[in-house]
């Protein structure tokens, strides 16, 4: 996500005239960053609800 950010940020520094397809590609990479973020982050709350109710178990069995 930053690389395209910062692609953004050059392109709007240096003035240059900007494709209209260039933009679309970085702006659907950008949304592919955000939707593999969003999908990390559910992975990684699943993985935390496991454990969660893996210590919860146990503590009830003892």
């Amino acid at each position: 996500m930053e690389n395209c950010s910062n692609k953004l940020h050059n392109l709007h520094t240096l003035n240059q005239s900007v494709d209209i397809f260039e933009l679309i590609v970085l702006i659907r990479s950008l949304n592919q960053d955000q939707i593999d973020l969003m999908d990390q982050l559910v992975q990684n709350r699943a993985a935390t609800n496991n454990q969660n109710r893996k210590g919860h178990y146990k503590k009830e069995s003892v």
